[in-house]
């Protein structure tokens, strides 16, 4: 209560606007209303008529308006109609409290007129994205279908709802409810699947106005749906590139479907930083009330999806936490091929082509093949079929030889790491290298070769589908010399030529002409991985040379690795020169290693000071060993303040060294309390140490919560050697009813200690049925040791079938065993044709034995061109001592599988 028992006004609530041109005339007006305050919306709406009355504003007509009017251009988050409203209230505010006998000066006032182009702008300002109604099919990137005799080619089928769709709906009904929530939702499937259409229908699609009695066909309110209410999809058209996609991010206004088709191109393939500001940023955005509702639509392929939401292993970077926290929980797989019921209303629909596509359905009419000859046949899935993929396959199949050239160089573009907008001069360039010595003869000499290929992958006559697409033209802009590879076909690719190594001319091309700094470090990444070290150097250096300095780091550990330490210590140099901070400290350890311990030293306070916390740890550890233990504590100290763990851990085992174990029980009970697994194991194995086994225990609980792989058998292992195994036994029990991984083999384990071999198989079979496949070779190892050798071998068959990588190799080593070597090498063989790489390294071992190196090399080169150099390597330094295994380690393969000469 004010001093004259007067209530105070309540003052109207702020205005929650998205930053822009709308946030800054609401921002002005509410700050002329808090000037102005203590004041009611009655004294203002009564300031405007009198001075209408002393014809002190400019149009006295528009003074006549509602308490409700005022509290709106106060406070709604919309544009006011009249401008002459909002120069009423301002000048109202401006003179809330008129002064006797002083005459206002309203009319031509520099704040009144900076309200009226604060209005002006807002009133033009348009939000990112375009109303619904006016963005077509075709824009938002939904396949065509095959055209019927007669059909309109744009016009899409008719569309059978299926159960993602009522979830879609469930989503939509909540953001166009009261109050209205924000929403999110990535469909996964592979390409052609129907993920894109069914967001397109969701724009479209009325929903209930309250509860849903009987989803997706239950009663609907003709006029509410996210078209019809006036909401926005935001970017339509074309993708828009990953730092304009984050710059306009931020001005997405309520009413707004953010579309992310494809959301790898915004998710994964931009670079880390952009990546991961992105993912928070549509984390924000979910959660601001000034932006709310939005939804976020996206598809995405279950590749991409696996490749988020794989967790890092223990000391890596975690590329893509914040993806995962966006994405958990609001995933929803679409099958591939449609119901029996789906099948039967498609079958009845009056649409000719959806009908068409049912029958293709029953009918086995697709031929995959590949370019090595492999080649199978399938049904057609009615989504596939529609959008014109067996036609796309045939032509890929029957298609000239130079442009199967520039397809397959696209192909091996996408699958390698390029984003998905190619140079039309990276093809131009790789394209000649696909074709063999005759061919390049008989076709090249026509300097239109290129075109007229491109012309035919561009051409919308493949079916429903252009193998190759062109970006669109926007009037007055440059024409983009660019090319799209049609989704199905880049999918195709990647499962047909992933264990092939492009040829010279492909990394020469994409070393010039890879279109970002990101694309080559992607690149390179992929032709480590493939053991091509020289090329990955090189495609490293360009990235640094386009401004991606931690490619130099990465270009650097290959030169480490390949023994060139003076090559590795330029490129860190130049790194640290950069700003890197981790150069300088991979710089102190060459430094150390050469002896120049002062260097090193120099170098890694330079790292400490840049801000680099492994710095602090590695230079401690030097302080220690010159014996000043008061810096190196000190050190530690402060990583450990900034929640750097391994100075936390490094501190933890000084202070016990030094007796302190209170101090390093509390450091680590610091470091427990954010969730950290590792520090409640180390927690545990001190209470055990200080006899606390309760405590022991409970911290293990917590350590298994959060997933670290130690904790149960750790948990169990304990109840053992107390002489609980029937406890342990229950732990386990009460694991594997939750779904721990491996609790039901550690069970099978513990039961066969217990109750013997029956007891325990009979928990390997329950394991292998809950998809323990490891549970299978477990289970066959105890068929062996009773020769069962024949029970034995079906259950390493049915596990290698079921994708168990060692099984294979499990079962050759019986083959041999039982002097079958032949059929132990052919099973190897069948197991590698699959993509189980151990096995071609266990084949090569005994070619190796044999001493036929070149057929162990061949070998070598198929694990290596499938991108599992490191089982390359392994072989190889199992095998040292002879120049070709030694130079394979240091200096890698070249492309077409030779060994590289030193660089």
């Amino acid at each position: 209560m004010s001093s004259d028992g007067a209530a105070r006004p309540r003052r109207v609530s702020p205005p929650v606007v998205v930053p822009g041109p709308l946030a800054e005339l609401k921002g002005a007006l509410y700050g002329l209303y808090l000037s102005a305050f203590p004041i009611t919306l009655d004294r203002i709406r009564a300031r405007i008529g009198e001075l209408a009355e002393g014809e002190e504003v400019s149009d006295p007509t528009a003074t006549e308006m509602s308490v409700e009017t005022i509290r709106s251009i106060l406070s709604d988050p919309v544009v006011p109609a009249d401008v002459r409203k909002v120069t009423a209230v301002a000048a109202a505010l401006l003179h809330a409290h008129p002064v006797p006998e002083v005459v206002p000066v309203v009319r031509g006032h520099p704040e009144i007129e900076r309200m009226r182009r604060l209005w002006e702008t807002a009133a033009i300002h348009r939000p990112p994205g375009r109303v619904i109604t006016e963005v077509g099919a075709g824009e938002l990137e939904v396949h065509r279908a095959l055209p019927a005799a007669g059909e309109n080619p744009d016009a899409l089928p008719h569309y059978i709802a299926r159960p993602h769709d009522r979830e879609l709906d469930d989503l939509v009904e909540a953001a166009l409810g009261v109050p209205a929530r924000s929403g999110i939702v990535v469909l996964v499937s592979d390409s052609s699947s129907g993920k894109t259409r069914a967001l397109f229908e969701a724009l479209h699609r009325p929903v209930p106005r309250t509860g849903r009695p009987g989803g997706i066909s239950g009663r609907r309110d003709t006029e509410r749906s996210l078209a019809k209410t006036g909401w926005r999809v935001w970017p339509p058209l074309t993708p828009q590139l990953p730092r304009r996609f984050l710059d306009e991010l931020a001005q997405v206004e309520p009413g707004t479907v953010v579309w992310l088709n494809e959301a790898q191109r915004y998710l994964i393939e931009p670079d880390r930083d952009t990546a991961q500001a992105i993912a928070a940023g549509l984390r924000t955005l979910l959660t601001d009330p000034a932006q709310t509702p939005v939804l976020v639509l996206g598809t995405l392929w279950p590749s991409y999806l696996d490749q988020i939401m794989r967790r890092p292993a223990a000391g890596q970077a975690d590329l893509f936490a914040d993806a995962r926290a966006l994405l958990t929980g609001h995933t929803i797989r679409v099958p591939e091929a449609f119901t029996s019921q789906e099948l039967d209303a498609a079958r009845a629909s009056e649409d000719p082509r959806l009908r068409n596509a049912a029958q293709a359905a029953d009918i086995d009419t697709i031929t995959l093949s590949t370019r090595s000859g492999a080649a199978g046949r399938q049904r057609v899935p009615v989504t596939q079929f529609l959008a014109g993929v067996p036609g796309l396959l045939d032509y890929y199949a029957t298609a000239s030889t130079t442009a199967l050239a520039v397809l397959s160089a696209a192909m091996d573009a996408r699958r390698l790491g390029h984003s998905e907008w190619l140079p039309l001069d990276l093809l131009h360039h790789a394209a000649p290298d696909y074709l063999d010595p005759y061919e390049q003869q008989r076709h090249l000499a026509d300097q239109d070769w290129f075109t007229t290929a491109l012309d035919e992958l561009t051409a919308p006559r493949i079916a429903a589908a252009r193998a190759l697409h062109r970006p669109p033209v926007t009037p007055g802009q440059p024409i983009v010399d660019h090319v799209r590879l049609e989704d199905y076909l880049d999918q195709h690719g990647r499962r047909t030529r992933d264990d092939l190594c492009p040829p010279q001319g492909f990394w020469d091309a994409v070393h010039q002409h890879a279109a970002t700094a990101e694309d080559h470090a992607r690149l390179a990444k992929t032709a480590h991985v493939r053991h091509r070290l020289h090329i990955a150097d090189m495609l490293w250096r360009r990235a640094a040379d386009r401004d991606r300095t931690t490619a130099l780091i990465l270009a650097a550990d290959a030169r480490e690795r390949a023994g060139d330490r003076a090559g590795a210590e330029r490129h860190f140099r130049h790194a640290a020169a950069a700003g890197d901070a981790y150069a300088l400290t991979r710089l102190a350890r060459i430094r150390e290693q050469a002896g120049d311990h002062a260097g090193a030293e120099v170098l890694l306070r330079r790292a400490v000071d840049a801000g680099h916390p492994p710095a602090r740890v590695e230079l401690a550890q030097m302080r220690v060993q010159a014996g000043d233990r008061a810096e190196a504590e000190q050190l530690l100290r402060a990583g450990a303040d900034s929640g750097h763990y391994w100075a936390m851990s490094e501190l933890g085992a000084m202070l016990i060294q030094a007796g302190d174990r209170a101090e390093a029980e509390q450091l680590l009970r610091t470091v427990a309390d954010t969730g950290n697994g590792w520090a409640m194991m180390e927690l545990a194995d001190m209470c055990i140490q200080a006899g606390d086994r309760t405590e022991a225990e409970r911290l293990l609980h917590r350590a298994a919560d959060a997933d670290h792989p130690m904790a149960l058998p750790r948990l169990v292992e304990m109840r053992l050697e107390a002489g609980d195994r029937a406890g342990a036994e229950e732990l386990l029990r009460q694991a594997a009813d939750t779904g721990t991984p491996y609790a039901l083999t550690h069970l099978a384990r513990l039961r066969g200690q217990i109750g013997g071999r029956a007891e325990a198989e009979a928990v390997y079979l329950r394991a292998a049925d809950s998809g323990d496949v490891h549970a299978l070779v477990l289970l066959a190892g105890t068929r062996e040791q009773t020769g069962d050798r024949a029970e034995a071998e079906l259950l390493l068959r049915r596990a290698a079938d079921a994708g168990h990588p060692g099984a294979p190799s499990l079962l050759a080593e019986m083959r041999v065993q039982a002097g079958d070597r032949a059929g132990a090498e052919e099973l190897l063989l069948q197991a590698g044709d699959k993509g189980y790489y151990q096995a071609l390294i266990q084949l090569a071992e005994m070619r190796e034995q044999d001493g036929d190196r070149i057929a162990a090399m061949e070998l070598l080169r198929r694990v290596a061109d499938s991108g599992n150099a490191y089982g390359v390597i392994d072989f190889a330094e199992r095998n040292s001592g002879h120049e070709t295994w030694d130079r394979l380690v240091r200096f890698g393969l070249e492309p077409d599988g030779s060994v590289s000469a030193p660089w």
